[in-house]
Order: structure tokens, then sequence, then C-alpha cells
């Protein structure tokens, strides 16, 4: 929501939790106070990375989609 705070986009698409406090910060949690240390931190942070490699994943498999497709269909043009 506008005016509300900041959020990272891709954390909160994955819906990252801390695992020890279960804090949201960055995903549902948005931060108030504009602070170039938070972001730098966030972004190195592991729940970070694993929002990012969920969102690579997710995007190998789209892709892996599209290829096992495009077999299949070549295999029914032979058939």
């Amino acid at each position: 929501m506008e005016g509300e705070g900041i959020y990272c986009l891709i954390c909160k698409k994955h819906h990252i939790k801390h695992q020890q406090n279960m804090r949201e910060i960055f995903a549902a949690t948005p931060i108030i106070r504009f602070k170039v240390d938070a972001f730098q931190t966030h972004a190195k942070s592991s729940l970070h990375a694993s929002a990012l490699e969920s969102e690579l994943t997710q995007k190998v498999s789209v892709f892996h989609k599209e290829v096992n497709k495009k077999l299949k269909e070549e295999t029914k043009k032979h058939f």
C-alpha cells in the first residue's frame, strides 16, 4: 500500500519469514525508516537469498514446462 513503508517485492511474493523469530520484515511488515544499511544487510541475508532462489526455481520451472510442451508436440507429430 502506498504510504505505509518499503517492502522487498521478492520476499513479499514468496512470503519469507525468519525461522527463529517468525518476523516478516521486508515481506509482510514494511520498513518505515529509509536506511541504506538496512537494505544492504537485507540484500545479503539468507532470507533474501532463499527468496531469490525460489524466484529463480519458479522461472526455471516455467522454462522447463515450455521445453516439455514442445517435446510432446513434436512427439505427437511423428506418430
